[in-house]
């Protein structure tokens, strides 16, 4: 689902969520306790919860929440039990218990919102993460630092069990896990930073500055000013990128820059000016570099899945090959990105 649509709904799941618990709440405060619950009162009582849990159980199934699904279940079975104590004549007990259901079914309601609001959040810090492994993986391969390989893989480890555990539906524990993984990241850029990284991160700042530069030259003067409010986000991203790493924060640097280059080379694109040969071949080469090593760990490993992996990636390159030679230089790039993707994946799985 697009960004601003997961957004929509979210935000209508949350409107129903709302009018759901306040009437669940009005519902509730029912005098069983205080008096004694005849056959009519008791038929209320269960016919307001059945009506409670008919409209919180869709609401349960969309969050896809696990926790909300348990208590949900354990809430229908107590309706179920009291709808037997009802028939039995013992209207007291079929109420109280009841309205015991009323409650956990207002508890999955509750649990429901909470898991929503953390799946945004885990959708969100899946993308800053991702973008931020791949910036810090790139460097740390190409400085050759042991030290940083290290924290790349437990992050990728930490990014991986973060993916399963909200493939899942436990979005606490993968968001959790998501901030260990980007605290090893800006442990690995403060390696690199401290190394000598920061001087080319800084000449990649200021070729990003140029591209932003050519792409104002080539919009010129009038038009659609969407392209130039983008170019304003990609400024206002590199100087952000700038200030970063005059503050010695390589990793915040990082990713602000990488952000700035998306957002121009996306102008670029709607332009005319989509990546040059250059770029395709720089990315090419890089895998051809990383190629014969991870061919060594993956014979070596044994692994069926890694092997797969590799040949996936192998395919992916030979393609991207073919789409530069045809002249189809954003098709090219984004295949030997994906490629770079798959060999990352078949390395990692041949460890």
């Amino acid at each position: 689902m697009p960004h601003a649509a997961r957004i929509i709904a979210t935000r209508t799941f949350a409107a129903r969520l709302l009018l759901m618990v306040g009437f669940a709440l009005a519902v509730t405060t029912l005098p069983v306790a205080a008096q004694p619950v005849g056959q009519e009162q008791a038929a209320e009582v269960l016919q307001i919860t059945a009506d409670v849990l008919q409209e919180v159980g869709p609401l349960v199934q969309e969050s896809q929440s696990e926790q909300a699904r348990r208590i949900f279940a354990e809430a229908l079975q107590k309706q179920q039990q009291a709808g037997d104590l009802y028939r039995d004549g013992r209207y007291m007990l079929a109420a109280r218990l009841s309205l015991r259901a009323r409650e956990m079914a207002r508890q999955a309601a509750r649990v429901t919102g909470a898991s929503q609001g953390y799946q945004e959040r885990v959708q969100q810090r899946l993308e800053r993460v991702g973008d931020l492994l791949d910036s810090v993986r790139d460097r740390a391969r190409d400085a050759g630092h042991v030290q940083a390989l290290r924290f790349v893989r437990d992050a990728e480890d930490l990014v991986a069990r973060a993916r399963e555990q909200a493939r899942q539906t436990h979005y606490e524990q993968a968001f959790r896990l998501l901030e260990t993984a980007e605290k090893m990241l800006g442990r690995a850029a403060r390696l690199l930073y401290e190394e000598g990284d920061g001087e080319r991160l800084r000449l990649e700042i200021e070729r990003t500055a140029d591209l932003i530069a050519e792409a104002r030259d080539r919009l010129g003067e009038g038009g659609d000013q969407a392209p130039r409010i983008q170019l304003d986000r990609a400024q206002g991203e590199l100087e952000r990128a700038r200030a970063a790493l005059d503050q010695g924060e390589p990793m915040r640097a990082m990713h602000a820059a990488r952000h700035a280059r998306e957002l121009v080379r996306q102008v670029l694109r709607q332009i005319g000016g989509g990546p040059g040969a250059e770029i395709v071949e720089a990315q090419l080469d890089r895998f051809d570099a990383q190629l014969p090593a991870v061919v060594d760990a993956v014979t070596a490993s044994g692994s069926a899945e890694a092997r797969q992996a590799l040949e996936r990636a192998t395919d992916t390159r030979h393609r991207a090959g073919a789409a530069l030679e045809a002249g189809d230089r954003d098709q090219a790039l984004r295949l030997v990105r994906t490629a770079l993707d798959h060999l990352n994946r078949a390395e990692a799985l041949g460890r």
